[in-house]
């Protein structure tokens, strides 16, 4: 009886001692524990990279705001696929400064007014002076002309006060081009200045007009000439008071590029309005422009290749949108690049709803697709001739009998021949003396 009590208890200092060293050996990593063999046995494979670049509008058949919607939905969805990580993708531009106006310019502008108030009128102009300086160093926070406009005639003002009639007459010929038709508040300019100001605007107009070509632009970007909406590059605009004017391109509502640019009489050289876009440092301004033209060319798959490469994935997915047969949706075309052999395949044309639910159906459509053709990339192309069969591959060309539209309507709008004549009637000629 005695020893199958001891046997017992050696049984069990055994089994409690082996117990112990297990959990010895799991902490010291010497002995491995049944479900640490276990787990690296089902060890997951390492998720797939994927850089996704923001869907691009396919001859400007939409605005720049939906592609950038269309983009959130994929984005989202892809997110939540197993085994895909995607990489941070949002467009960045060169110049990524705030464009809110300096509070400089506010505390300048009630400096300068208790200035004048207290009648210290050169200390005023030189402050207004370094308020136009600030605007014209950036110009990208003009949303509207006004502020700045108003800024130049309050410095006119001013010279006229202190007697500098000559320089006051100059900055009135540099502000009459680009706001021929600002209201001057009477509160604030009297009758004297705003009738110089009119005698200036009638001597601008009268010049030669300007006309200038704006040959290319930033895609999906709205340009603005003196703050006033003008038709899509290209384009040709005439009947331009020759002077100074600011041009601006706007995406959403961001002013990304602003530039004041002097324009004289009759022929001016063309403009190119390009503003440089990227993504982690890599441009990507010619994979841009290329899909906008309904093509992917050899050089926009290589600075998507680029992009992909910096953003260390694998895979580059890139698309654009184009016009449906339907008002209500947009075809999307996406495409999948493999970074290392450089080579594309083109994914199924889906008919997209954003205003609807169905958006998001239509997202995970898409990332279901791009899924699908990574497991089995097939891909062997390395340009793509044509995005949508339905669109022409070249930019439109300038139409000349369009742009007259543009020009400034003549006065006098009744055609020639329908304005009645006044005749008067033919009378007989008098008789002499010697038939009488």
């Amino acid at each position: 009886m005695e020893n199958l009590t001891a046997a017992k208890s050696r049984q069990t200092n055994l089994f409690l001692a082996t117990c112990i060293l297990g959990s010895i050996g799991v902490l010291i990593g010497g002995i491995p524990s049944e479900t640490a063999v276990a787990a690296a046995s089902t060890k997951q494979p390492s998720a797939i990279s994927v850089l996704l670049i923001p869907y691009q509008s396919i001859m400007n058949g939409n605005d720049y705001t939906t592609g950038q919607r269309i983009t959130q939905l994929v984005r989202s969805e892809l997110v939540q696929h197993p085994g895909i990580t995607v990489t941070d993708s949002s467009l960045n531009f060169p110049d990524s400064s705030s464009v809110s106006p300096s509070p400089t310019i506010t505390r300048l502008e009630e400096r300068i007014q208790e200035l004048e108030n207290n009648l210290r009128i050169l200390p005023a102009i030189q402050l207004r002076k370094r308020q136009i300086g600030a605007y014209r160093e950036q110009p990208r926070s003009l949303h509207s002309t006004e502020p700045y406009l108003l800024a130049q005639h309050h410095l006119a003002r001013a010279l006229f006060w202190s007697g500098q009639d000559t320089k006051a007459q100059k900055i009135l010929q540099l502000v009459a081009p680009m706001g021929p038709e600002l209201n001057l508040p009477r509160q604030n300019f009297s009758a004297f200045y705003r009738h110089s100001f009119q005698k200036v605007v009638e001597r601008a107009i009268k010049q030669s007009p300007a006309t200038v070509q704006i040959r290319r632009a930033t895609p999906h970007a709205t340009i603005r000439l003196d703050g006033q909406l003008i038709p899509p590059a290209p384009v040709q605009l005439s009947g331009i008071i020759p002077g100074e004017h600011l041009f601006q391109l706007q995406l959403a509502e961001t002013v990304i590029w602003a530039k004041f640019i002097p324009l004289k009489s009759g022929p001016n050289p063309e403009i190119t309005l390009i503003v440089d876009q990227n993504i982690l440092g890599e441009p990507i301004d010619q994979l841009i422009q290329s899909i906008s033209t309904n093509t992917l060319s050899a050089s926009a798959i290589q600075q998507a290749v680029a992009a992909g490469t910096k953003a260390h994935a694998e895979y580059v997915v890139v698309g654009g949108t184009a016009k449906s047969p339907h008002p209500a949706r947009l075809n999307v075309h996406s495409f999948v690049i493999h970074v290392p052999n450089q080579k594309i395949a083109r994914l199924a044309i889906r008919n997209f709803d954003v205003d609807m639910l169905s958006g998001q159906l239509d997202a995970l459509r898409i990332v279901q697709d791009i899924h699908q053709s990574i497991e089995n990339f097939v891909g062997s192309r390395r340009i793509i001739d044509r995005l949508d069969s339905r669109l022409p591959n070249s930019p439109p060309k300038l139409n000349y009998q369009d742009v007259r539209r543009f020009r400034p309507i003549p006065r006098e709008t009744t055609p020639r021949s329908k304005v009645p004549v006044r005749r008067r009637p033919i009378r007989a000629p008098a008789k002499s003396s010697h038939e009488k």
